[in-house]
């Protein structure tokens, strides 16, 4: 067992990161020549990743730690960018049950992966200043809240820091983090928009 949770994310996930880093949806996000249907197309599979995540970690949200402060959804700032862009949200996906077991630590590991994103979101927002800029002034209040929700990145990150009291604990962190990994590489590798 590892004594540093925040290493152990890093190392257990650092395939998934890259190969969802490595998605054509994201990374159009960052090229000069985006199309406002480009844009729409990725908050689109932004809208339904967080779809797919955020149930799981609301069911788990009373395990969130002190000091931690509570999520916030980002789906409403997404469905005012679409929205703007005359874009409608995907359909709900499908739900075939509650989606999978996980234990209550397990809400730590999906909060690092969405947490984590609000990192990588300070580079994509000043690229799309540069390449969309209406569309940044008008659409992007996805963008604004992942600018906002970046500072709660400390205290995530001080949560993640401490020793895991068990190897239960830990592998539920890891599940966590490779669902919400899991969930957004199938959303962004898809052939297919969602519709």
């Amino acid at each position: 067992m590892t004594r540093d949770l925040h290493a152990l994310l890093r190392q257990q996930t650092a395939d998934l990161h890259r190969r969802l880093d490595s998605a054509p949806a994201l990374l159009a996000l960052m090229r000069p020549g985006l199309t406002p249907r480009a844009y729409a197309e990725a908050l689109r599979r932004y809208e339904a990743a967080h779809a797919g995540v955020e149930p799981a970690l609301q069911v788990l949200a009373p395990a969130c730690p002190p000091g931690l402060p509570p999520y916030r959804s980002r789906l409403p700032a997404l469905h005012a960018d679409l929205a703007w862009l005359q874009a409608p949200p995907p359909a709900p996906p499908e739900r075939s049950g509650a989606g999978p077991a996980m234990g209550p630590a397990a809400y730590l590991g999906m909060r690092y992966v969405l947490e984590g994103s609000t990192q990588g979101a300070r580079v994509i927002s000043a690229r799309l200043a540069r390449h969309l800029p209406q569309a940044c002034e008008q659409a992007s209040a996805f963008w604004r809240l992942q600018a906002c929700a970046a500072a709660g990145w400390p205290a995530l990150c001080a949560c993640l820091d401490r020793p895991p009291r068990d190897a239960v604990e830990q592998a539920d962190i890891l599940q966590g983090a490779r669902f919400a990994f899991a969930t957004f590489i199938d959303v962004f590798l898809a052939a297919e928009p969602p519709s």
